[in-house]
């Protein structure tokens, strides 16, 4: 008898649960309380929210289906007009929280009655926006280099959050292989803080240029820098430096603005031999390797292996014979 007409019976029992369900998520339920967010304006400029101690609860009565539909949705506003002390006890009206009029609810009290509202003066600050991009350039292309405009942005708040702050971030762009130059508009990676805190402006455009890779050739002296360089001979005193990078960047480079140093940090009591260290302008964006990439430095009381060659130049080297 059970399983006759059994799918007419099946259905019939989900018809009843569905039936059931409906008539509970109409039914009225007392005091449901629905987290909602706070939003305090400050109308005294000089003055910015630091913390506000306070989680913020509003009591909805109404249908549970509605309420449901409320949650996380509802917005308490209020407003501080003046400012006589750095913490304010703030009063919170009911009827200033704001959720969806034409959901079947009703809010009819909000807990706490009231907050405390830490303030703080109001600083604003230039700080330099940092980009954050990644982009590999195709096989004979290079980053010449990366721009952002504008290079530094107006960052206001209360001062405990924006003193900290040394740089923005832009968000992070990845472009992928390119071969020719790039501008995006990007927004900014919000630095940690409360929500006074305000950027100006909100999005910034960030520029990669692009150009054809060269490989260039310079004939450096070696130089002895260190605590024990007095004295000290190196072998060979020449060494050979090939640039890499954007040819407007390299074809800019002269021989005066690299140089070659080997550093002793001590007193040199045999000989050793010790890296090839390579300087290059700051903020040049290229790519430099001394052949050889060691070199032998005597103490003063072993026989000189070497004399320095005072003699520079540079030779533009097609990238094909470098391989």
């Amino acid at each position: 008898m059970f399983m006759e007409k059994w799918p007419y019976k099946i259905a019939a029992i989900v018809l009843s649960v569905l039936v059931w369900l409906n008539v509970t998520a109409n039914r009225e339920t007392q005091g449901r309380p629905i987290s909602t967010r706070l939003e305090v304006e400050v109308q005294d400029s000089a003055w910015a929210i630091s913390d506000v101690q306070a989680e913020v609860t509003t009591i909805f009565q109404g249908r549970s289906g509605d309420i449901v539909a409320l949650m996380n949705a509802p917005v308490l506003r209020a407003s501080i007009e003046s400012v006589e002390d750095s913490i304010v006890e703030l009063t919170l009206d009911v009827e200033d929280v704001e959720y969806d009029r034409s959901l079947s609810v009703l809010a009819t009290s909000v807990s706490p009655p009231r907050v405390s509202v830490r303030l703080e003066p109001r600083v604003v600050r230039m700080v330099p926006v940092l980009p954050m991009n990644e982009a590999t350039p195709e096989d004979g292309f290079a980053v010449a280099r990366t721009l952002v405009l504008p290079d530094s942005i107006r960052l206001s708040g209360p001062a405990s959050a924006v003193e900290p702050v040394v740089a923005v971030a832009t968000e992070r762009l990845d472009l992928g292989q390119i071969r020719e130059t790039v501008t995006r508009t990007v927004g900014l990676q919000a630095p940690e803080g409360p929500p006074s805190m305000t950027l100006q402006p909100e999005q910034v455009t960030l520029t990669v240029e692009v150009d054809s890779l060269i490989v260039r050739r310079f004939q450096l002296t070696v130089l002895i820098a260190g605590d024990g360089a007095a004295g000290v001979a190196v072998d060979p005193p020449v060494v050979v430096v090939d640039v890499t990078g954007a040819a407007r960047i390299v074809a800019s480079l002269a021989a005066a603005d690299l140089s070659a140093t080997v550093r002793i940090a001590g007193t040199l009591t045999a000989p050793q031999t010790s890296p090839v260290q390579i300087r290059l302008p700051a903020g040049v964006n290229v790519r430099a390797i001394a052949q050889p990439a060691e070199v032998t430095v005597t103490p003063p009381s072993a026989p000189e292996r070497g004399s320095a060659d005072p003699r520079g130049g540079a030779l533009l080297l097609p990238r094909g014979l470098l391989r």
